[in-house]
């Protein structure tokens, strides 16, 4: 991505509401980052939020992600919000363990339905009731 673009989609973020970002650093190097963001521009949609989660590689299975998840739910769970949902790239069977101990149930697979590194992807769609 783009510095541009990086920007663009920091500014979707802020410090209150229902659409935040955290980001984990060591040394100025990033370890991982966990979003809640708008699902998708309809009215009927204002109380869900579409979270993602990142984890550099030197930083898988030192809790990062959970503590990041953690951070995230604790804050956004005074917002006007009924459910979570995530979309995880397949395979990943890392992130969809993290995902089940926060909490989310599968929910649906979207087969290769994406474009990543040239190939199609599918997808495990999962949902938390906040």
């Amino acid at each position: 991505m783009s510095k541009e673009a990086v920007n663009a989609w920091m500014g979707l973020f802020s410090r209150v509401g229902p659409h935040r970002l955290y980001v984990a650093v060591d040394s100025a190097r990033l370890l991982g980052f966990a979003a809640s963001q708008q699902y998708r521009n309809h009215p009927a949609f204002r109380k869900t939020v579409e979270t993602s989660i990142y984890v550099a590689p030197e930083a898988v299975g030192r809790g990062v992600g959970l503590a990041l998840y953690e951070n995230l739910f604790r804050e956004i769970s005074g917002e006007d919000l009924h459910c979570a949902v995530v979309g995880i790239a397949l395979p990943n069977e890392a992130s969809v363990r993290l995902h089940q101990k926060m909490g989310f149930t599968e929910v649906g697979t979207f087969a290769e339905y994406a474009v990543k590194n040239g190939r199609y992807v599918s997808s495990v769609w999962m949902q938390r009731v906040l």
